[in-house]
């Protein structure tokens, strides 16, 4: 399958962030969907259903762990790839046990990721 025929969904609450990683992602032939916070971001991805979805940890309202637990709770969801791309420890959280998942989830620091490295996850993940 070539990038044309994917979409990729970017949940997060910084414009900037969606905007630069969204032009990068759009320029390697991927179909981009951005949705600023976490309701915003499920509501998109259940009724979307991207190939792919970028989630930010850290968004006020409903953060990116709410978002996964109720995104894997769905059929669809269950097993959508996912990464996670934040800031956050990224540890084991009390609500959510979200690195024992055995749904397909990839985890990346936002600080020091370039759009580039976003990239060529995205396309490592899928094929």
């Amino acid at each position: 399958m070539t990038a044309e025929q994917k979409s990729i969904l970017i949940i997060d609450d910084e414009a900037l962030v969606r905007e630069l990683y969204s032009i990068k992602l759009k320029n390697a032939g991927f179909k981009v969907l951005e949705a600023e916070g976490g309701e915003k971001g499920l509501s998109t991805a259940l009724s979307e259903k991207p190939d792919l979805i970028v989630l930010d940890m850290i968004m006020p309202g409903m953060n990116g762990y709410k978002v996964l637990k109720q995104l894997r709770a769905d059929a669809w969801g269950a097993n959508v790839p996912v990464i996670v791309l934040s800031n956050d420890k990224l540890e084991k959280d009390d609500n959510l046990n979200i690195v024992d998942t055995t749904a397909p989830a990839y985890f990346l620091q936002k600080t020091g990721t370039t759009p580039a490295d976003l990239a060529a996850k995205i396309t490592s993940v899928l094929g």
